[in-house]
Parts: C-alpha cells; sequence; structure tokens
C-alpha cells in the first residue's frame, strides 16, 4: 500500500518538475504566446547572451519581435529576457533556427547542444549555425528592416538549402552524433553583409551562406568555403546541385551546372599489401553559359571538369589530414581517388552576353 502510494505522490509531482528545465513546454493559449523561430547564443567572459526573435506577421501589420538577455546559464538568460520583456509568454517549440556567435562557439557550442537535447520544446532537427567575424545578437536583431527580419532570411537559406542539396543545414542531432562518432563535426556557416538595397533608415543587413565551419570538441579549427562544397558533397556522397566555372586552354570560360553525382567507396590492396581506400566519383554536367568564342567540344569540357572536380577533392582531402580531423569520414587509410565526368549537352551557348 506504501508502495501505491509513493507511486500516486511521484506521478502528482511530475508535472510540476517538469516546468524547471530549460524551454519548458507551455500551456498557455495560443493568443497568450510569442512564438520564438530563431534563437542565437554568444559567451561574453562568464555570462551567455541569449537572442530570441519571431517573424513579421504581416496580418496584424506587426513586424519582426527581436529579444535578448544574459545570464550565467541559458536558463537564466531566458528568465531575464521575460523579466524584462513586455511580451506575451515564449514559446520556444517553433525555433527553427540556432545561431552561434563566432567567437563564443567554441564555448557555446555544448551548452547548446546539451540545452537541445534536454529541453521539452526544441526538437533536435533544429539547424545550428556559426556567424563568422560576428556575433549572433549583431545578426539576429539588426538582420533585416521592420518588415523582414532574421527569421525569414533563414527561412530563405534553409530551403535553398533544400531545393539546391535535399537536405536542410546539418542539424543538432547530426552535429552531435558526428562529434561522438568522428570527433568532429561540420556546422553552417553564415556571414552579415549590406543588402544591395538600402532601406528606409540606411544599409541593411542581410544574412548570407558562408561554407562550414569545422569543429572538433570546443575548437574551430578552421572553414570551408562556399567553392568547396561540391567537393565536399561528391567526397561524402551527398546529391547536392551545384554551379561550376570552368577556364579552358584556349582561353574560353564556361559555366556548368553539375547534377546531383555518385560516390563508390571499395577497399583495395596495394602492392606493399596493406589496404587502401579507393574513391570513384562519377557525375555529369550541363553548359549554362560559354564565353570568348568558338565552339566548346564536350571532350575538353569534360576532361576540364575532371581536372577541376579532382583539384578540389584533393585540396580538401589534404586540409583534413593537415587539420587531424575527419570530417569527410574517409579515416586515415590511403586513398586513391577517381573522377570521371560528362557533359550531357552544350547547347547553342556561345558567347552568351
Amino acid at each position: 500500500m506504501r508502495r501505491f502510494l509513493s507511486i500516486i505522490i511521484i506521478a502528482a509531482l511530475l508535472p510540476g518538475l517538469a516546468g524547471c528545465a530549460l524551454f519548458p513546454a507551455k500551456k498557455q493559449g495560443v493568443e497568450q504566446l510569442l512564438v520564438v523561430q530563431a534563437m542565437g547564443v554568444d559567451r561574453e567572459g562568464p555570462r551567455l547572451v541569449l537572442s530570441m526573435v519571431s517573424a513579421a506577421d504581416s496580418s496584424r501589420g506587426e513586424g519582426p519581435v527581436r529579444l535578448s538577455g544574459s545570464g550565467p546559464t541559458l536558463a537564466q538568460a531566458q528568465r531575464d529576457i521575460a523579466l524584462r520583456s513586455t511580451e506575451e509568454e515564449l514559446l520556444c517549440a517553433h525555433t527553427g533556427h540556432i545561431l552561434l556567435g563566432e567567437d563564443s562557439a567554441g564555448a557555446a557550442l555544448g551548452e547548446v547542444l546539451d540545452a537541445v537535447c534536454r529541453s521539452r520544446e526544441l526538437r533536435m532537427d533544429v539547424p545550428l549555425y556559426i556567424l563568422r567575424g560576428g556575433s549572433a545578437e549583431l545578426a539576429l536583431l539588426h538582420a533585416g528592416d521592420e518588415r523582414i527580419g532574421a527569421v525569414e532570411q533563414l527561412d530563405a537559406l534553409s530551403a535553398a538549402a533544400m531545393a539546391r542539396d535535399g537536405e536542410k543545414p546539418p542539424s543538432a542531432a547530426r552535429i552531435a552524433a558526428a562529434q561522438a562518432g568522428d570527433g568532429c563535426a561540420l556546422i553552417a556557416a553564415l556571414r552579415c553583409a549590406e543588402a544591395a538595397e538600402q532601406g528606409e533608415d540606411g544599409a541593411v543587413l542581410t544574412l548570407l551562406p558562408d561554407g562550414r565551419a569545422i569543429v572538433r570538441g570546443g575548437d574551430i579549427l578552421g572553414y570551408l568555403e562556399q567553392e568547396d562544397m561540391l567537393a565536399l558533397d561528391l567526397l561524402r556522397g551527398a546529391r547536392g546541385v551545384h554551379t561550376l566555372p570552368l577556364t579552358l586552354p584556349d582561353g574560353q570560360t564556361v559555366t556548368v551546372q553539375t547534377a546531383p553525382g555518385s560516390t563508390r567507396r571499395r577497399l583495395l590492396r596495394t602492392e606493399a599489401g596493406s589496404r587502401a581506400l579507393g574513391l570513384e566519383i562519377s557525375l555529369s554536367a550541363s553548359v549554362l553559359e560559354i564565353r570568348g568564342g568558338g565552339v566548346a567540344e564536350d571532350g575538353a569540357l569534360g576532361a576540364a571538369l575532371e581536372q577541376e572536380l579532382l583539384r578540389r577533392a584533393l585540396r580538401l582531402v589534404r586540409l583534413q589530414r593537415s587539420l587531424g580531423a575527419d570530417f569527410l569520414g574517409l579515416g586515415d587509410r590511403p586513398l586513391h581517388l577517381t573522377v570521371s565526368a560528362r557533359i550531357s549537352h552544350t547547347g547553342d551557348l556561345r558567347d552568351a552576353p
């Protein structure tokens, strides 16, 4: 009987205990909640700075909501926002993006991943980003204007990545798994730039993709640039679509668009009897533009494409091994890399304007 009563008491206490977690689930009516759609985390000395933003609500004529607070922990930073804000209760279940400032990314990454894992609201598939050369607070609170903010920009970047690569930027779950399995992870990198069009109050900041950050533990080892994304996809067997400029021996400049390629891995035995990793990459591409006169032959285009792909792939392999970080998942075996490419068609795109 005592055991039965103990179980009843514990069950009654569980709902109250759940409210102590970071980003606890809210039970208020929808009209009482502010839906947080993007978060940013920076570290300033012993304190964490938490930024929260929501998209503009055009139906009510309201612009983006931008909030910020700080504290020794993320939970206390969230409470600081709640205490100082005149907004409604915060609902974090619809957070679609988490951004880390570059200077504090290494120190804050572990805390953010832990918070996502423990939270009852935040999803493990939420994408993470690192802002190169700036703070997450700067990006989230100042990107855009009074009509469009950081949320709309991040949504557009995520949709473009889905259309190009067939997947969103690396999520918290994928990053945590890579850290645990390979000892390092790739995190989508962004940068802030001034938009070409000026807003009513002057320059408008916009968020742009800027490669991948190579992270091991709490350290950023380096970055892959945007031009490295094609080779990264091919080496890891991803199926992205990319645009690539080529320069032919006769001086012509040709822009091609690659179709999703295929990557085959197999173990090889070397002459010395050791084992090596054989990597066979094949893909096709179509011509978008030709500059410089003349007709570009498919054979010359295919050879130029193979040479450029091999150059880019070997650069990433050398980078991985110089850093001692297996972000390509190739291990440390000797690598035998072959690339085959073909041009599917050239069309009549000569001397395009």
